[in-house]
């Protein structure tokens, strides 16, 4: 455990960078109902129903260290 700590104190190499990895998981999301356009006195007025159309993978790969 202690080696896997340790790699945060690794000074920057550019042969050897330091990567961080993240893939999280979005839900698609669509709106079914179209806005009521704004008014004269009246804002526009959004429906907060949503149709679900599944899961998108992003991925993020970034170097801290490199800034």
């Amino acid at each position: 455990m202690e080696a896997v700590l340790a790699v945060d104190t690794y000074p920057n190499a550019p042969q050897r960078p330091q990567v961080c990895i993240d893939t999280p998981s979005t839900p698609r999301v669509a709106e079914p109902r179209v806005p009521i356009p704004a008014a004269p006195e009246q804002p526009e007025r959004l429906d907060d129903a949503y149709a679900r159309q599944g899961p998108a993978q992003r991925g993020l790969v970034v170097e801290p260290l490199a800034g």
